[in-house]
Parts: C-alpha cells; structure tokens; sequence
C-alpha cells in the first residue's frame, strides 16, 4: 500500500500520472513499557493526528502575558 494516491489522464501528445498525498500528518502513537524488572510489558498509546508534537515542553496558556 502506497502513501500516495495516484490519479492519471492522457492528451493526445502525452499522459500524466499525478500523485497526491492522502494524508498530511502521521498519527502518533506512545510505546510505554513497564520498568517493573519482573513485568516489562508493553502496550501502545495512540495520540491524534498533529503536524507538530513536542514530548515534554511547555504548555500555552490562554490569555497569559508574555514577560521577557
């Protein structure tokens, strides 16, 4: 299965295959494991779709004034 959706057409001189993304951004999926020594297990956490994802950094807060 391709990442792309194709899609061609043809004139009388020439054909042309356009290729279009479907998607734009990727899910994105958390893999936690369990750090008990005797346990280890593994299980998937799955996040919505986003252009843009940071693990830990700061959060925006509504209305909040930017000091420098």
């Amino acid at each position: 299965m391709s990442d792309c959706l194709t899609f061609c057409y043809e004139n009388a001189a020439e054909r042309v295959c356009v290729c279009l993304q479907a998607k734009t951004t990727k899910k994105i999926v958390l893999r936690l494991e369990c750090v008990e020594p005797n346990c280890r297990s593994k299980r998937m956490l799955a996040i919505k779709r986003c252009k843009h994802f940071e693990l830990g950094g700061d959060k925006k807060r509504k209305g909040q004034v930017i000091q420098f």
